[in-house]
């Protein structure tokens, strides 16, 4: 009896475990948009749906006060009391941020969250919960292993790599592909729409590598993508359908509405997916609800939920205008035989209360004006996220560009603004067929940047090549080639007119500038260098194989490095010496009488070389004069660098 008890005990357990397993799958996929689970039990003291509208935009602009005030709190470290994180101030923090949420939907609410169902209040911690799990699992770092203290850590470095709050903000919509604030919403330029969504896709468009530059703006804007995490459950909880209240819901409900009316390809299916991949929705669980309709061929069921009546008119016509823009690229000339595209849109339109015009002939292409903006939108990403630069120094950096050049004073005036408004912090291609003649300035003013702005590296080399393949170009020596010579041109435009040396080979010229620093400039060349012991009589000392030196002086210093002649590799930096400011020598330069040349022997400087900086007794550099030439001319950069006469 006592066996069959046990055996009985056990199947008890495994029963009630499976019911366990099976309610939470029902909750979970309660979770999911649909029926009579879209609203709330009650919503009887929900306001109509454009005073919701309003609320909604309250709530975007609390999340945005309310992450200043946590980077701030952050920033001067007032979470952590003698090296401990103390979670229990930011949990007050994060309630306040509830209860203020709460207040927006009922004002007349002393004690919001004591008024509140157990019920409703459990719900919405697990989907928070949920949602931070799965924000977690998107990081390219293992937050989801750290302890609380280790992340408050990581976030903190992030905020200190970028500074003040309002220099860093705009990371925080640019760091995540899921949540952005509301002046980032549908419709904006492309570059700044989808600058999130290049982020999760860097590998597969190519545009970028990851870095600890990249890691500590994710470590940024994990701290933002919280609030709005909290901040969007507690708007759900006390002011009904909030997640669906969305431009972006809207669109990608009304798309797989649209993909549902038509008999379409495969193709089309993937395209509509990488459109809902792009959408910054408010709950996880909406976008795969989408991929489950685009899946199936149903539609979401638009017209069952939130009334498009709570979006302004603006935000509606820019649902109208994706919704336009994608049946151009993917459904046009698709025959509408049985009136299902004709039908959606008269529903759509009623919807929405705007016209949307399907007719080839009423949706042209985007102006040049517009694609020439989000081109330099593009170029300003590239200066800020690939070249590392500040957003108030990218209108000088952008004025001498083709595409920059190109509009009129009232667009440049116009979009140096929504520059400096919204900085795009993440490079991301402009949005342009291959064929397009604003490619050729594109990737022109790429090359021009990508050489004459600090910092210059292989990486930033490769970062061209990557846009000529994402435009499809299958010369892509031609586009090396013509990197090369921006190099040369703008090496060969710096150097003075007595400079020894002016004919630069593509890969010398690329070496050296990648070792100039950060506004600094270079003035003269000179090669055919020697190293000698014992102050230039004794052995030589050899460079490494197939290493041709060079003597590069610039404003600040002299560079002696070494340049790989037959690969591409980074040049090796043998000794430097700073130009003297106060009348102090670091080093002496001395001239060497021939038969019939005449040489320049340096002295002194810093050697950086491995084989040479921990030996007893350095070598002297001995510069060759051009035969039968006039010392004093030939070595005149060099003299005057050092201040000497002869």
């Amino acid at each position: 009896m006592e066996t069959a008890l046990q055996e009985r005990a056990e199947r008890i357990g495994r029963r009630q475990r499976e019911l366990a397993r099976q309610l939470m799958q029902l909750h979970e996929w309660t979770e999911f948009p649909g029926g009579d689970l879209i609203r709330p039990a009650s919503d009887d003291h929900l306001p109509v749906a454009e005073d919701l509208g309003e609320k909604d935009r309250a709530v975007a602009a609390l999340l945005e006060k309310r992450t200043e005030i946590l980077f701030e709190k952050i920033k001067n470290n007032a979470y952590q009391t003698g090296g401990v994180f103390q979670k229990e101030r930011l949990v007050e923090d994060l309630i306040g941020l509830v209860e203020d949420v709460a207040r927006i939907y009922n004002p007349g609410s002393k004690r919001p969250l004591l008024e509140t169902s157990v019920e409703r209040l459990l719900r919405a911690a697990n989907r928070i919960s949920l949602q931070l799990l799965l924000l977690l699992e998107g990081l390219p770092l293992d937050i989801k292993s750290y302890n609380l203290q280790t992340t408050y850590e990581t976030i903190r470095k992030g905020i200190r790599a970028y500074g003040v709050y309002k220099s860093a903000e705009p990371y925080l919509s640019y760091a995540r592909p899921f949540y952005y604030m509301g002046r980032y919403a549908l419709g904006a330029a492309p570059v700044v729409l989808g600058a999130g969504w290049a982020v999760s896709q860097m590998v597969k468009s190519g545009a970028r590598r990851f870095s600890t530059s990249m890691a500590n703006r994710y470590a940024l804007g994990l701290l933002g993508d919280m609030v709005r995490i909290i901040g969007g459950e507690a708007a759900g909880v006390f002011g009904g359908d909030y997640r669906h209240r969305d431009p972006n819901w809207i669109y990608g409900a009304e798309l797989t509405d649209l993909v549902a009316a038509c008999a379409l390809s495969p193709d089309i299916h993937r395209f509509a997916i990488e459109e809902i991949s792009g959408l910054a929705l408010r709950n996880e669980y909406d976008r795969i609800f989408l991929y489950r309709c685009l899946a199936s061929g149903t539609s979401a069921g638009p017209n069952r939920f939130a009334d498009p009546a709570s979006l302004p008119m603006d935000q509606r016509e820019t649902v109208a205008k994706r919704l336009e823009r994608f049946h151009k690229r993917c459904l046009r000339g698709i025959s509408d035989e049985s009136g299902g595209l004709a039908k959606w849109r008269r529903d759509a339109e009623g919807r929405l209360g705007v016209k949307i015009r399907l007719a080839e002939k009423d949706l042209p292409a985007p102006p040049s004006e517009e694609k020439t903006a989000t081109g330099v939108f593009s170029l300003a990403g590239f200066l800020l996220e690939v070249k590392g630069r500040d957003p108030e120094e990218t209108p000088a950096m952008l004025s001498g560009t083709r595409m920059f050049e190109s509009l009129g004073a009232v667009e440049r005036d116009t979009l140096l603004k929504a520059l400096l408004a919204a900085p795009p912090m993440v490079f991301e291609y402009p949005e342009m067929e291959t064929g397009d003649r604003h490619v050729a300035d594109f990737l022109s003013d790429l090359i021009s940047l990508t050489v004459k702005i600090h910092p210059r590296n292989e990486e930033m080399d490769a970062v061209v090549a990557d846009a000529a393949r994402h435009f499809r170009k299958k010369d892509l020596v031609a586009v090396k080639k013509r990197l090369d010579r921006e190099y040369v041109d703008f090496l060969s435009a710096s150097l003075r007119e007595d400079s020894p040396e002016k004919r630069i080979s593509p890969q010398v010229a690329r070496s050296l500038l990648y070792m100039l620093m950060e506004d600094e400039s270079p003035r003269f060349l000179y090669r055919s260098i020697h190293l000698r012991t014992e102050e230039g009589s004794g052995k030589s000392v050899p460079f490494p194989p197939y290493a041709e030196p060079w003597l590069m002086g610039t404003d600040r210093r002299l560079v002696l490095a070494a340049v790989n002649r037959r690969f591409q590799s980074p040049p090796i930096l043998v000794w430097s010496v700073q130009k003297s400011r106060d009348g102090s020598e670091t080093a002496t330069v001395s001239r060497l009488e021939g038969r019939f040349r005449d040489a320049c022997r340096l002295m002194g400087g810093g050697w950086h070389w491995d084989r040479l900086e921990a030996t007893a007794s350095h070598p002297a550099i001995l510069i060759s004069g051009a035969a039968m030439g006039r010392y004093k001319r030939f070595f005149r950069p060099l003299i005057e660098f050092f201040g000497a006469t002869d």
